[in-house]
């Protein structure tokens, strides 16, 4: 039963974020790939295991590992969930919104060289922009997908146990 609790907030994380991302990807395609958006989306799945995990404490026989292990659930389904969408919206759907991003990484980069006082730097910096101008992004292939899955999944245990640290203490 508490598994089931936390695959339904995982599922209810992923799709308020997906929802969340759709929402500034409608409005303005280039918002879709700033870091506060992405990481502000975030939001969402902490809302739902913060939920989890107080619906776990009402329950008599709750332990930190248990509270623990249903919060990193509920965060490792949300990703699958947002990872899969966006992999199928960069592949199948809008193509495209690749360019957005390399135009994005392109005016990120020339905005670190212009603040930039180290020459070596500013090299590598135009490097890096012309490649990109030249070659552009690779798609993104399910290597890619994985891999920043597994990132975000690492950096989820720990929000999940820091947020079972707190939730615990409210017992």
């Amino acid at each position: 039963m508490k598994m089931n609790l936390s695959l339904r907030l995982g599922i209810a994380a992923g799709v308020g974020t997906i929802l969340f991302m759709m929402t500034f990807y409608i409005f303005r395609k280039a918002l879709f790939f700033d870091t506060y958006v992405y990481y502000s989306s975030l939001s969402v799945t902490i809302v739902c295991m913060w939920i989890g995990g107080n619906r776990l404490l009402e329950k008599p026989d709750t332990s930190f590992p248990l509270v623990l292990k249903n919060l990193f659930l509920i965060f490792i389904v949300s990703e699958i969930l947002y990872f899969g969408w966006y992999y199928y919206l960069v592949n199948y759907l809008d193509k495209p919104l690749l360019d957005v991003q390399k135009m994005q990484m392109i005016k990120y980069l020339q905005d670190l060289k212009i603040k930039t006082t180290d020459i070596t730097e500013a090299q590598q910096l135009t490097q890096s922009i012309q490649e990109l101008e030249v070659k552009g992004l690779p798609e993104v292939g399910i290597k890619s997908v994985l891999l920043q899955l597994g990132r975000g999944i690492i950096g989820g245990f720990v929000l999940s146990y820091l947020l079972t640290l707190v939730i615990m203490r409210r017992r």
